[in-house]
C-alpha cells in the first residue's frame, strides 16, 4: 500500500501479509510467511523492513491456543527475521 502521507516514522509504502492461506499456520510457519514478507519489501522498496505481527489479544488480553502461536512466532522470528538478506 502506497500511502499518501508518509507515516510519523516516516514509512511510505507499507506490505501486508495474511496467514490465510493456511487458516491454522504452525509459530514457524508465521515465521516462512514473515521471512518471505520481509523479502518481498526489499525486493519492492528496499531499505529496512519493519515488522509486526498482529493478533487478537492485546499484550495478554486473552487467552487463546492462537494467541500462544503468535508469541511463539514473534520469539522465534527475532532471530531470523533480523537476518534477512537484502
Amino acid at each position: 500500500m502506497e500511502l499518501a502521507q508518509p507515516t510519523p516514522g516516516g514509512e511510505g509504502v507499507l506490505i501486508y501479509a495474511d496467514a490465510g492461506v493456511n487458516p491454522d499456520p504452525s509459530p514457524e510457519q508465521f515465521v516462512d510467511i514473515v521471512v518471505s514478507t520481509i523479502r518481498s519489501f526489499h525486493a519492492l522498496v528496499g531499505g529496512q523492513a519493519r515488522v509486526a505481527m498482529l493478533s487478537f489479544s492485546t499484550k495478554g488480553s486473552a487467552r487463546h491456543v492462537m494467541v500462544d502461536k503468535m508469541v511463539e512466532a514473534t520469539r522465534l522470528g527475532r532471530g531470523p527475521c533480523a537476518r534477512v538478506e537484502t
